[in-house]
């Protein structure tokens, strides 16, 4: 279904393009022969394609991975204060020193980074208020797509994620070749029911765990001993 200009330039819905913001104030130029999109509301390039819109334009709850710039705490602030939304924002304790005396405090992990469940419509109002808040986006077949984590895999990543207490070391994805290694299940002790796969990985000498969100975060956890690890068939 085409989606008309506001500003009343053209008609652009037929070119699969939509302001992620959904407000539907979209001109275009040409440049060479490049395309060139830009939301006039959002005085910016933030696009996505209209079957990415589709798909997250519905009453569903869904882990959306957002970008708070410098603001991960003041993110988590706001989204404690805020009724009927869910975040996660992956952490670890590190010292500190406060007026001359060391403290473990708990920090983020990962710059910028904060997961928030939630319907599309609630997280949309939710940003009009917070603005520093933004959609991660990935760019798949020279389109912005905005990043979302299946809830199981979510609700996986979290329960390995949230043991502050344990060892658990953070990769860059791109370090974590899963393919190289055995889907795995926990089976009891603290991680128990955590899915992961069985690898070596850079800096440990025996085997670990490793939860992965594809192009987000990837997680390694304590040394597990091998009669507490179920073998997954895939």
């Amino acid at each position: 279904m085409p989606y008309s200009c506001e500003v009343g330039h053209c008609v652009v819905g037929i070119l699969g393009v939509l302001c992620v913001n959904k407000c539907v104030s979209i001109v275009y130029s040409v440049k060479g022969e490049l395309w060139v999109y830009t939301c006039v509301k959002c005085e910016g390039v933030n696009l996505i394609e209209v079957s990415d819109m589709e798909s997250i334009a519905d009453d569903a709850y869904r882990w959306f991975v957002m970008n708070a710039y410098k603001s991960e705490m003041k993110a988590e602030e706001a989204l404690s204060e805020e009724t009927g939304l869910t975040y996660f924002i992956p952490k670890r304790y590190v010292a500190r020193k406060y007026r001359g005396r060391m403290k473990r405090v708990l920090v983020p992990v990962i710059p910028n980074l904060v997961f928030v469940r939630a319907r599309y419509e609630e997280l949309e109002q939710f940003k009009q208020k917070h603005p520093f808040l933004r959609y991660a986006t990935r760019r798949i077949d020279g389109a912005n797509r905005i990043m979302k984590v299946p809830n199981e895999q979510m609700d996986n990543f979290i329960k390995a994620a949230s043991h502050y207490e344990e060892e658990i070391t953070y990769y860059n994805p791109d370090e974590i070749a899963l393919e190289k290694g055995t889907r795995v299940r926990v089976i009891g002790g603290t991680f128990d029911g955590v899915e992961g796969v069985l690898l070596k990985v850079k800096g440990k000498r025996s085997k670990r765990v490793v939860i992965a969100i594809k192009d987000v975060a990837a997680i390694s956890v304590a040394e597990i001993s091998p009669e507490l690890l179920q073998i997954l068939k895939d």
